[in-house]
């Protein structure tokens, strides 16, 4: 399984985007910031953005990334970052 970091931008009302978190949520995503998810999937990145691109505007932004095991990271404060320590190892 693959980990990614989902970010994005809406500018919408919040209400507007009820399926695209509801869509975050089905897929077991982890928030650690506000904009930012975290999920472990088998798909690819390509198809995840096909996915959630179908349930926001034009005028919002995506940003999928692949969190490689070799990713450094580090997180403070951070809502589900033993989600994460736990999946990648921090650098």
């Amino acid at each position: 399984m693959t980990v990614y970091l989902i970010s994005y931008d809406l500018s919408g009302d919040r209400k507007a985007y009820a399926s695209f978190y509801k869509r975050l949520k089905d897929m077991g995503c982890r928030s650690p910031l506000t904009g930012v998810q975290f999920v472990e999937t088998n798909k690819q990145s390509g198809s995840l953005f096909i996915e959630l691109s179908d349930l926001i505007g034009s005028e919002d932004r995506i940003l999928i990334v692949e969190i490689k095991e070799t990713a450094d990271w580090f997180s403070y404060n951070t809502p589900n970052d033993h989600w994460l320590r736990d999946r990648v190892p921090q650098g």
